[in-house]
């Protein structure tokens, strides 16, 4: 199946910090996967947003720490929603180091964001199409009325 290595970090940032030892409070979810194995990406950022890890997870050497091996199909990363995710009203970065052993045929998933626990109905994905970058949106958030 198609393979992906999330390398050292995933954030959703405003703007990236010199360390993380004290990160900035706009800072909502950051992994550096630097554990190194088990079966949770521990959020360093002062939220709490610890991923559980499904599947077989294979956690490697990253070009800066550790890194997971995400086989593109069974090895999910899921982070539950929360307050400090679901209720961003500013701008937002998000940043990822992957680097893709193959690209997906179709559709392949990276990031995603749905609405509240309470509505999953718009969100945001970063993924792939036919080997090309995609970033989406979906829900009503799509949509402008006058």
């Amino acid at each position: 199946m198609r393979s992906i290595v999330v390398m050292a970090v995933l954030m959703i940032v405003a703007a990236l910090p010199a360390a993380y030892s004290a990160l900035p409070d706009y800072i909502v979810l950051y992994f550096n996967f630097d554990e190194g194995g088990g079966n949770k990406a521990v959020d360093l950022s002062q939220y709490g947003n610890n991923g559980e890890i499904t599947g077989n997870p294979e956690w490697v050497d990253g070009k800066s720490g550790k890194a997971i091996h995400l086989d593109g199909s069974s090895v999910v990363i899921t982070v539950p929603p929360s307050d400090s995710l679901t209720s961003l009203t500013s701008p937002l970065s998000v940043g990822a180091w992957i680097k893709p052993v193959s690209f997906p045929v179709e559709w392949q998933c990276l990031i995603e964001m749905e609405g509240s626990a309470d509505d999953r109905t718009n969100g945001w994905k970063i993924g792939f199409h036919n080997q090309n970058p995609v970033f989406t949106t979906y829900g009503h958030k799509d949509h402008f009325a006058d």
